[in-house]
């Protein structure tokens, strides 16, 4: 156990650790049971224990086979269908109470018109944004005359 000393030097007025010094210099890491694990098998046992996992997941094992599908196959994600939708983009107000009309008739989910929504806010932004750089442009051709 440290002095009040040793603690005084190690900290800070308000208790906290100085600058410089380490949260706890005294603990060591502690080994995974992987790590562990990895240090005592050899690329080959690895290999004979994957060959033997397909094995028996071809004859028929469903547990090594669920074991073997979580780790090889990626999981499914939910998507949404896909949908055909006219937009005038030119005019965002109009796209805007458009895709909400088409929720309101139920042709697309309320999460879909959202999605859309959002997507066409960006759109609309690159476009404010190029216009303001066409401005900026002339401007300063303008300017350098």
């Amino acid at each position: 156990m440290q002095s009040p000393a040793e603690i005084s030097q190690d900290h800070d007025a308000r208790g906290k650790f100085a600058p410089g010094n380490k949260a706890a210099p005294t603990t060591r890491l502690k080994r995974t049971p992987r790590s562990l694990l990895l240090e005592c098998t050899s690329e080959a046992q690895v290999r004979r224990l994957v060959t033997n996992a397909f094995k028996l997941a071809e004859e028929g094992d469903t547990l090594w086979s669920i074991w073997l599908l979580n780790r090889v196959v990626p999981p499914l994600r939910a998507t949404s269908p896909r949908i055909e939708f006219d937009l005038d983009v030119d005019n965002p107000g109009q796209a805007a109470k458009d895709i909400l009309a088409a929720v309101g008739q139920g042709a697309i989910s309320s999460d879909m018109a959202k999605d859309l929504i959002v997507s066409l806010e960006s759109l609309n932004s690159i476009v404010q944004m190029s216009a303001m750089q066409e401005q900026i442009d002339g401007i300063t051709a303008i300017l350098d005359k």
